[in-house]
């Protein structure tokens, strides 16, 4: 075909020039749209989610965060906790617990031999066969960018070759399982939550319920008269009441004391519903009646009389629900019998009150 030196075409050649260009190009477009196809994110991507940062752990006593302030020696690893809050990881700055990845900064401070470093995910017995920062002897801080794939239950593990070193994790983001088409559906990843706005309005007050008063431990002023029985204190705080010359059940003596009660709070006033004491009885004394006045117990009334005879050492109950009114306090008497230098030794006194 070549008649005078110069290349020259006939039409088949022509024609076999253009089918070829044409299958060139359908080839062209088929590997590229397989090439987009394989992008396209789907349901097993995960997206990179940056964050403010914060750091997880670090092993150096003065500065430590986290459970660890320990050099991690020759061939040993630490487990590092991720999700939720962990060091300085705490609040807005907490990873989720669905996150797949981490990407970190890691460093290595003061290293005593030539080691390496290996980062991966916490459910590994073995470490893998990598580096992720090689370091030496007398270096300063030694950091790596460092991505690392997180166990099931939120975990990475930091493996140390040789010598001891100090380790310091630092987040800088996370990596989601959700994929682009999931997050741009989804509006986009969640930020931050944002500052807490400011207190509302105190609510009402709530009602209040029923309190206990201790009272002291027994009563601290002896009835005058022949017989009355005298009062002693030891250093323990109880109350010693013993009968001088005995005293017969015609014949009681006793002693009284006051029962302050709670003042008013939250608007509510109270009410006693019931009083306990406890005492001991020495060689045949006994407590032969129990009152709760409201007003002056040398001339008024009773408003409960407990005559029941108590003769046996324990803590005793006297009921007052039938007092309605609120007060702020109340006497009560003890009425009390016995031979001569037998003892009533009260324990404590205890008193409850019921709002009105």
């Amino acid at each position: 075909m070549v008649l005078d030196g110069s290349p020259r075409f006939d039409l088949r050649s022509l024609l076999w020039l253009a089918a070829a260009a044409l299958v060139g190009v359908v080839a062209t477009l088929v590997i590229a749209s397989t090439w987009r196809a394989d992008a396209a994110p789907g349901e097993a991507d995960s997206t990179y989610v940056p964050w403010p940062g914060c750091r997880l752990a670090d092993t150096r006593p003065a500065t430590q965060v986290g459970p660890r302030s320990t050099k991690l020696g020759a061939d040993e690893s630490m487990v590092v906790e991720v999700y939720g809050n962990q060091g300085e990881c705490v609040g807005d700055l907490a990873i989720p617990n669905d996150a797949v990845g981490l990407a970190t900064n890691v460093t290595v401070v003061d290293a005593t031999a030539n080691s390496n470093i290996r980062v991966y995910r916490g459910d590994l017995d073995t470490p893998p066969n990598l580096s992720n920062l090689n370091v030496v002897p007398l270096a300063p801080p030694t950091p790596n960018k460092v991505d690392v794939q997180l166990a099931p239950d939120g975990t990475v593990r930091v493996y140390n070759a040789n010598g001891s070193v100090h380790i310091i994790v630092d987040v800088v983001g996370y990596y989601s399982p959700d994929s682009l088409l999931q997050l741009a559906a989804a509006g986009g990843a969640q930020g931050p939550t944002g500052p807490q706005g400011p207190t509302g309005p105190q609510g009402p007050p709530g009602v209040i319920g029923d309190i206990t008063m201790t009272n002291g431990t027994g009563p601290a002023v002896v009835a005058s008269g022949e017989g009355a029985p005298k009062q002693l204190f030891n250093n323990f705080g109880t109350t010693v009441w013993v009968m001088a010359g005995g005293l017969t059940g015609s014949d009681p003596a006793g002693g009284w004391m006051m029962l302050d009660g709670p003042a008013v709070i939250g608007g509510n006033s109270y009410r006693l519903t019931s009083l306990e004491y406890c005492v001991e009885f020495i060689d045949g004394a006994s407590i032969t009646g129990v009152g709760v006045y409201s007003g002056n117990p040398a001339t008024g009334a009773p408003e409960v009389q407990d005559e029941t005879d108590r003769s046996t050492e324990g803590c005793y109950s006297v009921d007052t629900s039938s007092i309605e009114e609120a007060g702020r306090g109340y006497d009560v008497t003890f009425r009390m019998t016995g031979p001569a230098d037998s003892i009533v030794l009260f324990e404590g006194v205890q008193t409850h009150w019921s709002p009105v």
